[in-house]
């Protein structure tokens, strides 16, 4: 902290908008330089030698003009004072969306198809808490990152964006895509100090394994995992957008050797929906499961909204305000008036040399006798 942050309490003046702390500055700075000038008047009333004045004030010239580039240097620097408080979020909230983008999530046991109804899902959280901060990871075989942001319908636009035939890699890498989240708030330099929430939204098994360790490692990184199942459990038939991606493991998910001829058929079993609840469980969040195939985040938002509550109540910190109108004004007033000051004793020593020699600046008159004849 600067030696000029003083407390809040230090000044009344310090609690001052800028404006008018800077005018009593510069009122101030004016009042002395009167106050110089009508000393030196009176001196020179009392018969003091103005020119001795001048004298003493050139002396102390340089000084005045090392002051008054002193203001402005420090202006330059625009140093701080405790101007009163302000309120705060006591911790920002961090959600990142873990969205499952595989060929299943064309189903469409739920209109208009399970990708579709876990985007509005997503559109709705960022609607519900503007003052967070959001991520995302659309994965597949493969996860993609995108990094937290403050604009939440920017990151919602890209999540909609990725279709399931964009991705290079089929199949459901769930366990790689929470790591994917993970290291997310591991790059971001704020959000060690935030309230971190990771939503899981998938509507299939994990083919990949490490869901358990993924949701342990974010557990033990003091990030908060709740997952969100999206369709139903019943096999249903998957719409052939286009060329079918490969999955390396095959399964529910598609296989290297699915096509439109033989319709890919998606359905949550009930271990791998066990396995998405017991991934909650090991990431202190909860477990939404689906309702009639409908991904419900009613329950995530309030679950959230109860977590941050205290979390996100309003504190007050000290509010510091520039300085640098203020010094900028002394340091040209002080010119000016230095100025000033000299440019009225230079004047006063002229009235003074002419009193002195009333015939100064006159003509000699012509001596008797040398006149012309």
């Amino acid at each position: 902290m600067s030696i000029l942050d003083w407390s809040s309490a230090a000044s009344a003046a310090e609690s001052l908008p800028p404006f008018p702390a800077a005018l009593l500055s510069a009122l101030s700075v004016l009042t002395t330089s009167l106050s110089v000038a009508t000393a030196v008047r009176r001196l020179g009333r009392r018969g003091v030698d103005l020119r001795q004045t001048s004298t003493l004030f050139h002396r102390f010239h340089p000084v005045v003009g090392a002051l008054a580039v002193l203001c402005l240097v420090i202006a330059a620097f625009n140093p701080k004072i405790a101007g009163g408080t302000k309120v705060v979020p006591r911790t920002p909230l961090d959600i990142v969306f873990v969205l499952d983008v595989s060929k299943s999530m064309y189903a469409e046991d739920v209109s208009p198809s399970r990708l579709v109804a876990a985007r509005a899902a997503v559109e709705g959280v960022v609607e519900r808490f503007p003052q967070a901060r959001f991520g995302g990871v659309a994965f597949a075989g493969e996860p993609f990152p995108f990094p937290l942001t403050t604009d939440g319908p920017a990151l919602y636009g890209q999540l909609r964006d990725v279709e399931p035939d964009a991705m290079p890699v089929g199949g459901t890498a769930t366990g790689r895509a929470l790591h994917a989240a993970r290291e997310l708030f591991q790059r971001d330099p704020y959000a060690s100090e935030h309230e971190r929430i990771v939503l899981l939204i998938t509507d299939g098994d994990d083919q990949q394994g490490g869901l358990d360790e993924a949701a342990s490692a974010l557990a033990n990184a003091g990030i908060t995992l709740h997952v969100a199942a999206v369709g139903g459990r019943t096999p249903v038939p998957v719409p052939m957008h286009g060329t079918p991606t490969p999955s390396p493991s095959g399964g529910r998910d598609g296989g290297p050797h699915s096509t439109a001829a033989h319709p890919l058929l998606s359905g949550r079993s009930a271990d791998g929906e066990a396995a998405l609840a017991r991934a909650a469980v090991v990431g202190h969040g909860e477990f939404f499961p689906a309702k009639r195939g409908i991904v419900d985040l009613t329950p995530f938002s309030r679950a959230v909204a109860g977590r941050v509550r205290g979390a996100l109540a309003t504190r007050e910190v000290v509010a510091y305000r520039g300085l640098a109108p203020e010094f900028a004004v002394a340091g040209i007033l002080i010119l000016f008036a230095d100025l000033g000051i000299a440019l009225g004793l230079r004047r006063r020593r002229s009235v003074a040399q002419l009193t002195d020699n009333p015939w100064a600046g006159k003509r000699p008159a012509a001596a008797e006798g040398t006149g012309p004849r």
